[in-house]
């Protein structure tokens, strides 16, 4: 996804960015890379397992403590200014993870 994103602008994830260790701005801190940088879904106001439930039909599971959930999801996204044909974004899904 962040090979994607270097072409078409950013990536959004669930939680904090974590490029760097540790985090300039979570110091106060302009942001050491923000070309790089991930945005937050939850950041953005995203109500991210309704949107999962909603596309993917597939419910988000939380950790709990002393409690594993029974899987886990990774949800990410591309932003960017350019409208992205599904089929190219296909082929370049493809090809990046080849």
């Amino acid at each position: 996804m962040t090979l994607m994103a270097s072409q078409y602008g950013h990536y959004i994830s669930l939680g904090s960015c974590r490029l760097c260790k540790p985090c300039k701005c979570k110091q106060g801190k302009p942001c050491a890379h923000p070309d790089k940088m991930s945005y937050s879904f939850e950041a953005m106001g995203v109500d991210v397992g309704a949107l999962v439930e909603h596309f993917f039909k597939s419910t988000l599971l939380w950790y709990k403590p002393k409690c594993l959930p029974e899987y886990t999801s990774v949800v990410r996204g591309l932003l960017s200014s350019k409208k992205i044909p599904l089929n190219d974004l296909h082929i370049e899904y493809i090809r990046f993870v080849k």
